[in-house]
């Protein structure tokens, strides 16, 4: 009996590393596009490109884990059930039960590993990701801030958009800030032309427009010079966290704390917590669902692994965000943990019932 639990648990890990050296490189592709421009047109150091480059894996390992357990699990049982390997070992008095031992530990691993990598790599790795970037802008403006997208520092609650950037001056055109867009009186300054000069971004040819709360617009204004001083749109502190991907479970617990204490309800900081202790129960879940949906239909066709797969990856995601808008927006604001575990709840309930029809 273990011998064959280990040769189920191999038969799944050899799938889960390729799928997640694959499923890095594809989250990793508008970030490599970025790197390799910093590289190559921006002429920021290779040492510093390497280390953002591996300062964002921890980040995307998180939303990998789960994708590549679904592709271990599911192509591994595809090609048992279609060789009639998994009817063999049935028929060798092997319960149902028995078998899916190995993939209760398989679950197990993946799901502790994603935390691990979650809560202990994650923070420190993403709280470097935000200093590094800092410094380089810091230094560089236009090696952060891109054209024709907007550009948000993490903890301030202003965007920028520039549509175009001069190569060789730095000088940018048409800019827009947005400030205070959560206050009651938000604000915009449109800019023809800006430039950083000291520590403050010199905007001209302005027209600022503010808003009431009501959302009407309050006054508009025209000038011919403003400034913004820059260190506004950088990360408040560098190497201080200033989001909840930077912070700990223990830290996001004891700002939840505090901020009760308090009488304030922090909605969005108790689903990132609870999105934290999701995310590894669902590659738990995954891993048993994956279980019965091919036992039951992979003998119908040769692709039926990769299928399965396929769908499962476009449930996950869809019922994770519904789940999570739902919790912010939606009618479950009330019980916003009721959105997040909503996805595994789904997932939960779905494998009982699937395994019940394979016993």
């Amino acid at each position: 009996m273990r011998t064959l639990s280990s040769y189920l648990l191999e038969e799944i890990t050899a799938p889960f590393i390729v799928g997640l050296l694959v499923i890095l490189v594809m989250l990793l592709g508008d970030q490599l596009y970025e790197l390799l421009n910093l590289l190559l047109a921006k002429d920021v150091a290779p040492l510093t490109v390497v280390r953002l480059l591996l300062f964002i894996l921890p980040d995307m390992m998180v939303v990998a884990f789960p994708l590549a357990t679904i592709l271990a699990v599911s192509l591994a049982l595809d090609r048992l059930v279609r060789e009639r390997e998994w009817d063999a070992m049935r028929l060798a008095g092997c319960s149902l039960g028995r078998l899916l031992l190995p993939i209760h530990c398989f679950g197990l691993v993946a799901g502790g590993l994603a935390w691990f990598v979650s809560e202990h790599l994650a923070p420190a790795a993403k709280r470097e990701y935000v200093a590094i970037h800092t410094r380089l802008a810091l230094a560089d403006p236009t090696v952060v801030i891109q054209p024709q997208s907007w550009f948000q520092a993490p903890g301030r609650d202003r965007w920028l958009f520039v549509d175009r950037i001069a190569e060789t001056t730095g000088e940018m055109f048409e800019v827009v800030v947005f400030s205070d867009l959560q206050g009651d009186y938000p604000s915009a300054l449109f800019a023809r032309r800006a430039q950083r000069v000291g520590d403050k971004l010199v905007l001209r040819e302005v027209v600022r427009h503010l808003w009431r709360p009501d959302g009407s617009l309050q006054r508009e204004s025209e000038t011919a010079v403003a400034e913004v001083q820059f260190a506004s749109l950088l990360p408040e502190s560098i190497g201080t966290p200033s989001t909840a991907g930077e912070l700990t479970s223990g830290q996001l617990r004891e700002m939840i704390r505090q901020s009760a204490d308090q009488g304030v309800a922090r909605t969005d900081q108790v689903i990132d917590l609870h999105r934290r202790y999701a995310a590894p129960v669902a590659c738990y879940l995954l891993a048993l669902l994956c279980v019965p949906l091919n036992i039951l239909l992979s003998r119908r066709g040769g692709f039926m692994g990769l299928l399965i797969t396929s769908v499962l990856v476009v449930v996950y995601f869809l019922t994770h965000e519904i789940g999570v808008t739902l919790a912010r927006d939606g009618f479950l604001q009330r019980v916003p943990l009721l959105g997040v575990w909503l996805q595994n709840l789904l997932f939960g309930g779905l494998a009982l019932l699937l395994l019940r029809r394979c016993r």
